[in-house]
């Protein structure tokens, strides 16, 4: 049976269209706050989150209402302390939050056209294997130019047995996929296309604000940054040719599994 492919949505207003454009250019300056500079992450937060969120609600801008709503529900996480320490699994709360929202809210409901599986058509397959080769290729050589302090991340793996650690390893790495291509490839990248049309522009915003949402990552700085927002920029991709979340998702898990190798000096 064919899986069912993402609709494109329907082209926002221009009320529509700036207030995608505000959620999502706060999305990229937030996190990135959140590691540089806390108090002024917070001021930024509680000025502009919360104005731009209920515009989109008063002026019954659906899409802005998505990716706002998402935005705040995640940034206020983030304020109590909780995100993002436990990530991804603290991020589960405010994703069925939002879902709770937007599944009793009738006007929202049936804008959900992102939630596909999609399939794996010739095109997303070697995109798929090409963009996991050089994301394993990547990280391998940031850790052998770059020489980067590991330890903190280190610290957390758990000290399991083997089978153990690789069960744990494995549904980290599914978790933090599929939660982040839900938001990104799927929210995020489906408001933009509602903003700007399904193109290009929308591929390449979605994958800055994925970037800045790694600034703490691992890679982290700058070098992550920019790591990571090609990489999203290659998982928006595959999203468009397979139609779907499946797929990116697969991916996405790959290289968090690369990155566990590389902490527990599996791939060195």
């Amino acid at each position: 049976m064919k899986r069912q492919q993402i609709e494109a949505p329907g082209l926002s207003s221009a009320t529509g269209t700036t207030l995608i454009l505000l959620a999502v250019a706060l999305s990229i300056l937030i996190p990135t706050l959140l590691f540089l500079d806390q108090a002024r992450a917070v001021v930024v937060m509680g000025a502009s989150v919360p104005i731009v969120l209920g515009w989109a609600i008063l002026r019954r801008q659906v899409m802005a209402v998505h990716v706002s709503l998402l935005l705040t529900l995640f940034m206020g996480w983030a304020w109590l302390g909780v995100w993002p320490d436990s990530w991804p699994f603290g991020g589960l709360a405010p994703l069925l939050a939002y879902a709770l929202v937007v599944g009793t809210t009738p006007w929202l409901r049936g804008s959900t056209g992102w939630l596909r599986w999609g399939n794996v058509s010739r095109t997303a397959g070697w995109l798929s294997l090409v963009t996991v080769a050089v994301t394993a290729a990547a990280l391998v050589l940031w850790v052998l130019v770059l020489n980067p302090d590991l330890s903190y991340w280190r610290a957390g793996v758990p000290d399991l047995s083997p089978v153990l650690l690789t069960v744990a390893i494995v549904g980290f790495a599914l978790a933090n996929g599929a939660l982040e291509e839900v938001l990104y490839r799927g929210i995020v990248l489906h408001s933009l296309d509602s903003a700007l049309g399904v193109g290009a522009a929308s591929i390449l915003i979605q994958g800055v604000a994925f970037g800045a949402f790694h600034f703490g990552g691992v890679p982290s700085g700058w070098v992550g940054v920019g790591l990571a927002t090609v990489y999203g920029i290659l998982l928006g991709a595959i999203r468009r040719a397979s139609g779907g979340l499946l797929v990116p998702i697969v991916v996405h898990a790959l290289a968090d599994l690369v990155i566990a190798a590389i902490l527990l000096g599996w791939a060195m």
